[in-house]
């Protein structure tokens, strides 16, 4: 009987350690399996948060990328205003020089125009003159020599004799 109970007892004994062991080894399995859930979700996470930061760094760069192009347009868009207004104001500085071309042309004009009247008009009054003269009346050279030559008092006194004054100093 002593035997029977001595075996009896190491056989609950050796099944209590292997139940011991057995759980032991449960949990500690379990363990690293809740410990390895726990790096890989870690790890998910901090591949999350990469992503996230590339994704930041990616839109940032973007947003950058488009403020240059925009600056770059209006940069463009000042010249070409620039290039426009020396433009306008080269064309502005053309019909000036052209008007006042045109004006002295005009001024030009107008005054051989004023040169012409003058001369018709002297030509029209020397005819007057021509005309006027008696055909009865010396000649002014008549009877005087080569040493002989009248001042230009005694011409007005002589041709005072057939005409007014006036028509004297017009013929002079």
């Amino acid at each position: 009987r002593r035997r029977r109970r001595r075996r009896r007892r190491r056989r609950r004994r050796r099944r209590r350690r292997r139940r011991r062991r057995r759980r032991r080894r449960r949990e500690e399995e379990e363990e690293e399996e809740e410990e390895e859930e726990e790096e890989e979700e870690e790890e998910e996470e901090e591949e999350e948060e990469e992503e996230e930061e590339e994704e930041e760094e990616e839109e940032e760069e973007e947003e950058e990328e488009e403020e240059e192009e925009e600056e770059e347009e209006e940069e463009e868009e000042e010249e070409e205003e620039e290039e426009e207004e020396e433009e306008e104001e080269e064309e502005e500085e053309e019909e000036e020089e052209e008007e006042e071309e045109e004006e002295e042309e005009e001024e030009e004009e107008e005054e051989e125009e004023e040169e012409e009247e003058e001369e018709e008009e002297e030509e029209e009054e020397e005819e007057e003159v021509e005309e006027a003269i008696p055909p009865t009346s010396k000649p002014l050279h008549s009877g005087i020599c080569n040493k002989n030559i009248p001042t230009r008092k005694q011409v007005c006194l002589h041709l005072s004799t057939f005409y007014s004054t006036q028509m004297v100093f017009i013929a002079l």
